[in-house]
């Protein structure tokens, strides 16, 4: 894992600026890799399912889990 991802991963994304011009950059935790912004916009199908791969379910009580994958799915 590359530094980018390693960063992306700690932290959720990164903002990136190189001769003025910014790029976003966020971990899509689904698919293990980052990606920019424009790739996965927030709320978006492929976010969803991103936030629910980062998520370790054991680790959440079951009511928990139903009302956050019920706001997920709105």
């Amino acid at each position: 894992m590359g530094g980018l991802a390693r960063i992306c991963k700690m932290f959720g994304g990164l903002n990136a600026t190189s001769n003025g011009k910014t790029v976003k950059w966020v971990y899509d935790y689904a698919n293990d890799y980052p990606c920019t912004a424009d790739e996965m916009p927030l709320g978006s199908e492929r976010w969803k399912v991103s936030e629910l791969a980062k998520l370790d379910f054991d680790a959440i009580d079951s009511w928990r889990r139903k009302r956050l994958v019920r706001n997920l799915s709105k």
